[in-house]
């Protein structure tokens, strides 16, 4: 009696287990699936801009039509599944969590809440089990950066699909918790041709369209004669009675060179036509700005932006020495920009890096850096458009052949004519993002570390000047885990 007692005891036991695991599986099989279709779908997703205003009236009303349209899925979702004798049922909610409007989009916060229920055959007896999940879409003309990887225009998709055929592409994990779409491509001109919105904000001047900019406007904001002549080459530091705007560059920089000091942001420019400095405190609120013409002082900081109208034929980090000279490095561990200092590079040719850029503040972890430890921002951005009369350029970043081994980015860039590394001396690790109109490796990988201060959690935005996609698209920019209940 006492055996048999036992048997059916232990009996018990095993089904109760087996129940169990049927539910399991069935919370497990529709998170698998909800993470395949957060990063499956050709992403990121084009809508029309009808659309985008209906989803963010939803959003505003409280729905979560945002989530459920990234996903390409009608929720409530339900499947049903089995393996041998067990058998579960899966639901899958989405309930809005948070959002915020940020104008050209919108950041929301999406619950997915999954629960099973698992039951063997024959069996009467059911267990339960449930997972929540918080899901991240953008939506809207959503920047740029938040995009870890994008390969976007005509040539995007085969060359993404080349590299990852080849193993020369790789995302790394900077937070295993939280699982981030992989690498992304689509034919779409995702990344604008016109750098206007910034150049307005530089020049301190309304500019609807470059072809709207006459020369005897540009030469006003720069502080030139008002004439009917082009722009002489030379770098000029914008400065009205409404303040300090952004840096202008007309020409070719052969070198261009960035660095951390003592809380002072450097840039030194070296053009055909000779040399300028710009330095500037965010602490102390004061800037210094020289070349040919002289050196003046200012006691207030300028906008963070530079624009060169040409090619940058050499952009890398330096050091500061005495005599306040400064020379390019190729240490890793010496800064390019200061933290708290969040500065946008826009060319409208070609960029060609050749040393590290590294940002104040980075920590690194097992090899890995970790952006979210910075207060500082690095946007290099190449528009492939003339600022002035509109004409198509390069629009290129690549790696110069004189570039370290192993070289380190600590930036986002975008490069609407297409990001090589073919010219690298082993890998090429991005620690933010990349967005190119094709990619293409050289001899080691490229590596991209996301920067996870653009989640919403982190709330830190990114920088005011940084390119946006030319039209709404739907984006999973995470998906975490959080509570599992039995």
């Amino acid at each position: 009696m006492l055996a048999g007692t036992y048997q059916r005891v232990g009996l018990f036991k095993a089904r109760a287990l087996r129940t169990g695991f049927a539910a399991e599986n069935g919370v497990k099989q529709m998170f698998a699936s909800l993470a395949e279709a957060a990063a499956g779908r050709a992403s990121p997703v084009e809508i029309s801009t009808g659309r985008w205003a209906e989803l963010r009236e939803a959003t505003a009303a409280g729905r979560a039509d945002v989530a459920a349209e990234a996903l390409a899925w009608a929720v409530p979702f339900e499947r049903r599944g089995s393996a041998g004798e067990e058998f579960w049922e899966s639901r899958l909610e989405l309930a809005l969590d948070r959002w915020e409007d940020k104008g050209d989009y919108l950041q929301a916060e999406i619950r997915a809440d999954i629960s099973a229920e698992g039951w063997l055959e024959g069996g009467a007896r059911r267990k339960s089990a449930s997972l929540g999940s918080m899901l991240e879409v953008l939506a809207g003309r959503i920047p740029l950066a938040a995009i870890p990887l994008l390969a976007a225009g005509p040539g995007g998709p085969d060359s993404l699909a080349e590299l990852l055929a080849r193993e020369k592409v790789e995302i790394l994990a900077t937070n295993p918790g939280r699982m981030g779409t992989p690498p992304c491509s689509t034919a779409a001109a995702l990344i604008p041709a016109d750098a206007t919105p910034a150049l307005a904000e530089t020049l301190k001047v309304k500019i609807f369209s470059p072809d709207k900019l006459s020369r005897a406007e540009l030469r006003r904001a720069l502080g030139l004669e008002v004439v009917n002549e082009p722009v002489p080459d030379g770098v000029y530091l914008i400065s009205n009675d409404a303040g300090l705007g952004g840096v202008f560059v007309q020409g070719d920089v052969e070198e261009l060179l960035l660095a951390a000091e003592a809380g002072w942001q450097w840039a030194r420019f070296r053009l055909e036509e000779g040399e300028w400095l710009l330095k500037f405190s965010p602490a102390l609120g004061q800037t210094t700005f020289a070349g040919p013409a002289g050196e003046r002082s200012f006691d207030r900081t300028p906008m963070p932006v530079i624009m060169v109208n040409g090619e940058i034929r050499s952009l890398g980090g330096g050091m500061v020495g005495l005599g306040e000279t400064m020379t390019a490095t190729t240490d890793p561990a010496v800064p390019s920009v200061v933290d708290g200092v969040s500065l946008t590079l826009v060319c409208s040719a070609e960029i060609t890096i050749t040393s590290h850029l590294v940002q104040e503040g980075v920590r690194w972890k097992d090899g890995l850096p970790y952006l979210r430890d910075s207060q500082s921002q690095l946007v290099i951005y190449a528009n492939g458009q003339d600022f002035v009369d509109g004409t198509e350029r390069s629009g290129k970043v690549k790696v110069g052949t004189n570039a370290p081994k192993d070289l380190q980015i600590q930036a986002s860039i975008a490069a609407r004519g297409g990001f090589s590394a073919e010219s690298a001396a082993g890998d090429v690790t991005v620690a933010g993002s990349l967005q190119a109109g094709a990619v293409a490796a050289g001899p080691g990988k490229i590596k991209i570390a996301p920067d996870g201060r653009l989640s919403a959690e982190a709330r830190a935005g990114v920088p005011s000047f940084a390119p946006k996609t030319t039209m709404p698209v739907l984006y999973c920019l995470s998906l975490e885990p959080l509570r599992w209940t039995e």
